[in-house]
């Protein structure tokens, strides 16, 4: 097994410690493991505001990785780390070897998270976020599930602000990984499972859990890292 370098990128609401559970895995197989923290959420939620944006995300990541100077590495997004792990995929595809998309979104060149949900899930969004000055709750957003007491209320700008491509196609010679959570059917996630099951340019993988993959299954998901080429 070879070393890797892993940015792993937290979702919406969240924040680096949604990984914790994966780290020993992974440290104890030899990997440099590398949380991005996005503006507002985790040891950043002293940044919050409703003026952050999905760019101001995709920003977060690309500066660790330009700070630290990474390379070759395997970037790992869950959920809404879907959008963000896209846009710096683009921004520093040579420096990008593997994707791996967590039960995560997958846009299009244009297209903003809202695009891809639900229209009962984007019209709640909107609603609490227009009652709560631009900022979307946790609980709210998932239906009232508890919620971690670490998570923060997120910018509604993150989910209706478009992802544009900024260098064209993105590469066909990165490494891409999907993993589709399937005990919670239907999902949004099901849409890009479908897609990329039937490229053979894809590893696919679906796994009987929730969404919350490597708080659920965090040994099944080391094992997966591990095995990524």
């Amino acid at each position: 097994m070879s070393q890797k370098t892993f940015v792993l990128v937290h979702g919406a609401w969240g924040g680096s410690y949604n990984w914790f559970p994966i780290l020993p895995g992974l440290k104890a197989a030899g990997h440099d493991v590398f949380f991005a923290s996005n503006s507002g959420h985790g040891e950043r939620r002293h940044l919050s505001n409703p003026n952050i944006t999905l760019e101001t995300h995709i920003l977060d990541t690309v500066n660790l990785i330009l700070h630290h100077d990474l390379q070759n590495i395997t970037l790992v997004g869950h959920s809404y780390g879907g959008m963000i792990i896209t846009g710096v995929w683009d921004r520093l595809r040579d420096r990008i070897h593997h994707v791996v998309y967590l039960d995560a979104f997958v846009p299009k060149d244009g297209k903003s998270l809202d695009d891809y949900a639900p229209a009962d899930r984007k019209k709640e969004r909107k609603r609490t976020a227009q009652e709560n000055g631009g900022m979307v709750p946790y609980m709210v957003a998932v239906g009232g599930q508890p919620a971690d007491p670490r998570s923060t209320a997120q910018s509604e700008l993150t989910f209706s602000t478009p992802l544009y491509y900024k260098n064209g196609s993105l590469p066909k010679d990165t490494h891409k990984t999907y993993v589709l959570a399937i005990e919670n059917k239907p999902s949004p996630f099901f849409q890009f499972g479908e897609k990329v099951k039937r490229d053979p340019s894809w590893n696919y993988f679906e796994i009987d859990s929730g969404h919350n993959i490597m708080l659920e299954k965090p040994d099944w998901t080391v094992s997966l890292l591990n095995s990524l080429a």
